[in-house]
């Protein structure tokens, strides 16, 4: 399919219909094929009652029951749709998924509310945009059957190969392949695709650097965004284009991404890192200040006076009252302190009296 439901939903309106004609035009849609593609894609959103179809063309509906999210998986199976309107993450159970992938944009519906120590529980109606269209993983022959497993264990899922892919089997496990989907799964079938290509595993430098671009898809250039018929605030978006980025210090290369700059997601767990990292320094730079001014207020005339210790200090401020009073008392008055003798009171005086 050429475009996902959420390109199909950014060319709606929700204040006027637009024709089907003009959405398929739009979308870029002219074999008959991909006509039916977008035919069933609209009946299931008139069903979620996320579109609305009259006489003169679709447009938009707001149905509050359905909330926007991406959907967020551990390696064990536990699965949270984190909200994209900052709300409470709302837990999706296994059954729940409705064949959505770790990190796929989805639309979930609140089964069950939260409570003081529950997140709310849902399940996913709609997947708005798929985030994985290719993978790495391991090829497994099964008797009926070859699956890739992915290499990402937060995917929760095996892809069907074609039986030519065979050839690609590695039973010593020194090579992964690069699988890319022709069909995610859809009611009781499995996700089909096939083998792009295999990749060592300990092929040295140059070999890790193309896993490492294939795993987060780099090594392709990224598709132009989709345009939209619709302004920036008919769709409820705002403009970003001002939203502060990382620029990351890029390696040059033939086979170096061009990235100029790295936004990232507002929930996104890398953020999260990073705003840790800061508030961690700035942490540190405060605990150490107050640290050196806590020693500054705390420091005594006293402290540099040598022979004097902890005990005497504390003799000598307990009889005088404070260390301006041992600064300006004199000798006899500083030899009636106990544990002060005359040659330790003598050369307190003077250590004073030399510096006043």
């Amino acid at each position: 399919m050429k475009f996902t439901v959420a390109d199909l939903l950014d060319q709606l309106p929700a204040d006027e219909a637009l024709p089907l004609a003009k959405l398929e035009k739009t979308l870029g849609l002219s074999s008959k094929t991909a006509k039916q593609q977008l035919r069933i894609a609209l009946d299931a959103l008139l069903k979620l009652a996320v579109v609305q179809e009259s006489e003169a063309g679709l447009q938009r509906a707001d149905n509050p029951e359905l909330i926007p999210a991406r959907l967020r998986c551990s390696s064990k199976g536990f699965c949270f749709a984190l909200r994209e309107d900052g709300g409470e993450d709302i837990y999706i159970r296994e059954h729940q998924l409705n064949h959505a992938w770790n990190g796929d944009r989805v639309l979930v519906k609140v089964t069950r509310e939260g409570g003081r120590r529950r997140s709310p529980e849902g399940g996913v109606q709609c997947i708005l945009e798929r985030q994985t269209p290719s993978l790495l993983a391991q090829i497994e022959q099964q008797p009926d059957r070859l699956l890739a497993t992915p290499l990402d264990d937060r995917l929760l899922t095996s892809v069907e190969l074609p039986a030519a892919d065979a050839a690609h089997l590695d039973p010593e496990h020194q090579s992964v392949v690069e699988v890319v989907i022709d069909r995610y799964p859809v009611g009781q079938f499995s996700p089909q695709g096939h083998v792009a290509r295999s990749l060592p595993v300990n092929g040295g430098e140059a070999a890790d650097l193309e896993l490492l671009l294939t795993k987060h898809r780099l090594n392709a250039p990224a598709a132009a965004p989709r345009a939209s018929l619709k302004a920036l605030s008919a769709d409820g978006r705002e403009d970003l284009t001002a939203q502060p980025a990382l620029l990351p210090q890029l390696w040059a290369g033939e086979a170096a991404p061009g990235l100029p700059a790295l936004a990232l997601e507002s929930r996104d767990p890398v953020l999260y890192f990073i705003q840790r990292l800061r508030d961690e320094a700035h942490r540190f730079a405060v605990s150490t200040h107050r640290a050196k001014r806590g020693r500054a207020m705390q420091a005594s005339p006293l402290d540099s006076v040598p022979g004097i210790g902890a005990k005497r200090k504390k003799a000598l401020l307990l009889h005088f009252g404070s260390a301006r009073g041992v600064q300006e008392a004199g000798l006899k008055d500083l030899e009636q302190v106990p544990g002060i003798n005359a040659k330790v009171a003598r050369h307190l005086y003077d250590h004073f009296h030399e510096q006043g």
